[in-house]
């Protein structure tokens, strides 16, 4: 059995099966807690052992987002020089380690401009014009 609640709202919980080993599993069950310690059942509750043990959709997330976009768009004209990149980003809020990820995630391709020359940043080959297609799947 598991026993929880949502990572996102800790006032709905449930009870849910989660092994058996000589029948099939149970119905989930929701259960309150109220202010005063009391537990009641709510009754039948479709909340599944993935949907308690996931982890709560953060800042870190919307963040990576916005970053993303914005690198997307800053790239969607062609390359631009690293440091000029995180000039701007900076500038708008974005952390290094933020902008990052959101390289890593559009794969986007450094490359040195030359022996002597700055390092450069490019959206690969037919990712313009859309981040979906620069999004790498997982």
């Amino acid at each position: 059995m598991l026993a929880g609640s949502l990572p996102d709202d800790p006032q709905t919980r449930a009870l849910v099966h989660i092994k058996s080993n000589v029948g099939r599993t149970g119905s989930t069950l929701g259960y309150s807690i109220d202010g005063e310690g009391r537990f009641a059942w709510t009754g039948e509750s479709s909340l599944t052992a993935a949907d308690l043990l996931a982890a709560p959709a953060g800042r870190g997330d919307r963040r990576l987002a916005e970053a993303t976009q914005w690198l997307t768009e800053l790239l969607e004209t062609g390359e631009r020089e690293q440091k000029e990149i995180r000039e701007l980003a900076e500038a708008a809020g974005i952390s290094y380690g933020t902008l990052r990820r959101a390289k890593s995630g559009l794969q986007v391709r450094p490359y040195k401009a030359g022996m002597s020359g700055p390092w450069l940043w490019a959206l690969p080959e037919g990712a313009h014009g859309s981040a979906e297609g620069a999004q790498k799947t997982l």
